[in-house]
């Protein structure tokens, strides 16, 4: 199992199979980018956030879990069990896409003012929407002076939260009042002190999530 390589296009979490056979065959294989075979020219958003939803375990042996690329951010060894020689992770929990918002531009030249990503010490160049599960916490450096977020693609309910350091404000969102009264709250909110701002959002499928910035106005995200 596998997507054609490093492609950009056409990818949803929700891609899933049942039923599997493998004869003599290795069930799952993300192989590492090498440029020369990729399908495009593209910045490979899909082959980066490549998810499968193994509904019965017929491909990882886990029922209703989901197989994503080892990149430190869709995976976790907290819920996930590495498969290094798929350089891929067996996951459970809700899976969807977040987005930062912007236009990150559709060639492999280097991105203007460029967003890092860092979770459980592994780091990763945002291009575009990522695959994240329900629960993650992930930080994120940018030198930009604003931000939208959104999830897409997962439960009502399930949430993210993102570490935005030297940001200062959020668009929507209830403000409370530390860290770990965002961790329980139920509705999209964000938490900010004198090291920047936290914000969680939790997937409602109706509508708009917080854009956070530096400044006293802030973009709001689809």
């Amino acid at each position: 199992m596998s997507y054609l390589m490093y492609t950009s296009f056409g990818m949803s979490t929700e891609n899933a199979i049942e039923g599997a056979k493998f004869v003599n065959a290795k069930p799952v294989s993300f192989p590492q980018v090498v440029r020369r075979w990729a399908s495009d020219f593209g910045r490979g958003n899909s082959w980066r956030g490549a998810t499968i939803h193994d509904k019965d375990g017929s491909v990882s042996g886990v029922r209703n879990a989901y197989i994503v690329l080892d990149n430190g951010i869709a995976s976790d060894e907290q819920a996930c069990e590495i498969k290094p020689d798929w350089n891929a992770a067996v996951c459970r929990g809700d899976f969807g896409y977040f987005n930062l918002g912007g236009n990150m531009g559709f060639g492999s030249e280097p991105i203007a003012d460029p967003i890092m990503l860092s979770r459980n010490g592994r780091r990763w160049e945002y291009t575009g929407q990522t695959t994240v599960r329900s629960g993650a916490e992930v930080r994120v450096e940018t030198a930009r002076d604003a931000l939208s977020l959104s999830l897409t693609e997962m439960d009502n309910g399930s949430s993210v939260i993102f570490e935005l350091p030297g940001f200062t404000n959020a668009a929507a969102g209830t403000q409370q009042s530390s860290l770990a009264a965002l961790r329980e709250a139920s509705d999209t909110s964000y938490f900010k002190d004198d090291k920047g701002l936290w914000v969680k959002l939790v997937a409602s499928n109706t509508g708009a999530a917080a854009g956070p910035a530096r400044g006293p106005a802030a973009p709001t995200g689809l």
